[in-house]
């Protein structure tokens, strides 16, 4: 009797106007993506095997699953109230698939899946005897929403070696309750107010502005803003993992400072294969906005080379931006030749760009050892501005071939311990030298060095840079400013062109895609836009669509992508508005154009 009243009630809530249908085809690719996450068996031996009481009724691949099609239907937002609407509309035959015959869900249980996941995660503490117990599962946040992304890649996608990373601001659902410019960040998080207001006066001491915000709690707990963090940073909202960041100027908005978190995004690239890949995500890291990016940048390398490895591949190199490879020495580029991985990355204006070696004859341009006997024209280029033309760009690159000649080249790679030893440039015969003078027979088109005949130069020396010299912090495979260097830094803007997938062709994240606070929850939920992302290029890009398994590739049979595609999403072109109604009619063809009459 129970299970007929069930069904009705089934019945009644897809009939009705806020359930959200799941087409067939969609409910098989969201279907296929939760059956592909590797971390369901552990959630299933950590959180369900000792639970007491009945069984779980949304089982964990039915809730990834229903996180997807949410993900899916609203295009870039996942919302509990989109989960129950798409659950309400599921049909008895989806219904069975997952496992919820007769199962009358409610938002509760759908929203306890995300709080469970959150609380397994933290230490418990016993009250009465002060003991902190392990948290109950063994993964991170961090393994969760990575292992959503991941499974949505095919084994049959190619991987050539490289991958670009980036940043994205994604600013907190939280309101923003202070400013850190009008602070002097004196207010304790124990400090309590009786008043319940929304601005307090400013005040001014030692010259300083000091401007607080009171905020009552659902608890009736009074929260004064901004608050410190344990960190010693300020929490100016009352989501307690999000903080200030800085977000650039972009697609004419101005810069400013958001409140929220920084999302890193890895992406594979075709290295130097000449293959033309689109942007697919193979990882993230969320950390709260501001906090230190090289820490954020290895974690995430850390976490796509585990990945890499289930599938046979090996990362050696990456594309930064600058916000990664400026950082100080020992803390990035000492730590990627530590783990034998390359990088491609920019030099800032700021940079020192010439440095003395420690043996005479021998400097160090943007990173690199060259003869000091270089033409001095050589010495100091630099690469044009955005605003240059293709011919400026292309006669500054021809500039930096031409002092390739005069670079040491790398005898073989770096050792284990990431120590890399070069040759001077006459033991590769780039470079004819008076002091050498076999180099004099060689072909006169060979770039010929300033050395005096007689004296002491460094044109066939040796070289050993270890990995914690800070002249190893600018190393890289291919010549900075050269032609090869260009093509292999170019492929950076394949994170960019995945980052405008996730926020403009594809799917619109933006403030509110999430309604939680906290770092673990965002990232959790994070992850299934990400992977809703992922599965819109794949099938986009490469028709990969598990929802016609015929159209799949053979196993072994490498996945490649689509000629050419035009361009899809809500941010496709659309042709021109048409004159106003009250203007000229537009020309006809074979006729005079408009003209002005004066």
């Amino acid at each position: 009797m129970n299970e007929m009243v069930a069904t009705e009630h089934q019945a009644a809530k897809r009939g009705s106007r806020f359930a959200v249908h799941t087409a067939p085809e969609l409910f098989r690719r969201a279907r296929h993506v939760a059956r592909r996450i590797d971390i369901i068996p552990t959630l299933m031996e950590d959180l369900d095997s000792h639970r007491p009481g009945p069984r779980r009724v949304l089982s964990w691949e039915a809730w990834f699953t229903v996180m997807l099609l949410s993900v899916m239907h609203s295009g870039g937002a996942v919302h509990m109230t989109k989960a129950q609407q798409v659950v309400d509309g599921l049909t008895f035959d989806q219904r069975r698939q997952l496992g919820l015959e007769g199962a009358d869900l409610n938002y509760g249980q759908i929203e306890s899946g995300l709080e469970v996941l959150v609380q397994a995660m933290e230490e418990r503490v016993n009250t009465e005897t002060g003991e902190v117990y392990a948290p109950r599962l063994r993964l991170t946040a961090g393994d969760i929403g990575n292992s959503i992304i991941q499974a949505t890649l095919p084994s049959e996608l190619p991987f050539y070696g490289e991958c670009a990373i980036d940043s994205t601001d994604y600013e907190s659902d939280a309101a923003r309750r202070s400013r850190a410019s009008l602070n002097a960040v004196d207010a304790s998080a124990d400090d309590e107010s009786p008043e319940k207001t929304v601005d307090t006066p400013v005040a001014v001491t030692d010259g300083r502005v000091s401007r607080t915000s009171v905020r009552r709690t659902r608890g009736g707990r009074i929260v004064t803003f901004p608050q410190r963090r344990a960190d010693g940073r300020l929490q100016h909202s009352l989501d307690p993992d999000a903080t200030d960041g800085y977000r650039s100027g972009k697609q004419m908005n101005h810069k400013d400072i958001f409140n929220g978190y920084d999302n890193h995004i890895a992406c594979a690239t075709s290295g130097d294969s000449g293959h033309a890949l689109p942007a697919l995500a193979l990882g993230m890291e969320l950390t709260s906005a501001g906090s230190n990016k090289a820490a954020a940048g290895l974690a995430l390398i850390d976490r796509v080379s585990t990945y890499l490895k289930t599938r046979g591949d090996v990362l050696t190199s990456v594309c930064v931006d600058r916000g990664y490879s400026m950082a100080a020495h020992e803390n990035w580029a000492q730590h990627l030749i530590e783990r034998g991985i390359s990088q491609h990355h920019d030099l800032g204006a700021s940079e020192k760009r010439l440095e003395p070696a420690d043996r005479p004859g021998i400097i160090f341009l943007d990173g690199h050892p060259f003869v000091a006997n270089m033409p001095k024209r050589l010495r100091e280029l630099r690469r044009p501005g955005l605003n240059a033309t293709s011919e400026e760009k292309a006669e500054q690159a021809r500039n930096y071939n031409e002092r390739w000649a005069y670079a040491f080249s790398t005898n073989g790679p770096p050792t284990r311990n990431g120590a890399q030893r070069y040759r001077g440039p006459v033991h590769g015969k780039k470079v004819r030298c008076p002091n050498h003078p076999e180099s004099m027979r060689w072909d006169p088109r060979k770039p010929l060095t300033n050395c005096t005949p007689g004296q002491p130069c460094a044109c066939a020396a040796t070289l050993t840079v270890k990995a914690d010299d800070k002249r190893a912090r600018h190393r890289q495979p291919e010549l900075y400013g050269t032609e090869k260097w260009l093509k292999r830094y170019g492929a950076r803007n394949l994170i960019e062109s995945f980052n405008a997938s996730l926020k403009n062709h594809h799917m619109r994240l933006q403030r509110h895609s999430t309604r939680v606070f906290g770092l673990s929850k965002n990232t959790i939920l994070l992850g299934f836009i990400l992977a809703a992302t992922n599965m819109a290029i794949l099938l986009s890009r490469y028709e990969y669509d598990p929802a016609k398994p015929e159209t799949l590739p053979a196993p072994g049979t490498q996945l490649e992508p689509l000629a050419q595609r035009a361009p899809t999403g809500s941010n496709a072109r659309h042709p021109k508005s048409p004159p106003p109604a009250n203007g000229p009619p537009p020309p006809i063809p074979g006729e005079q154009p408009w003209s002005d009459i004066n």
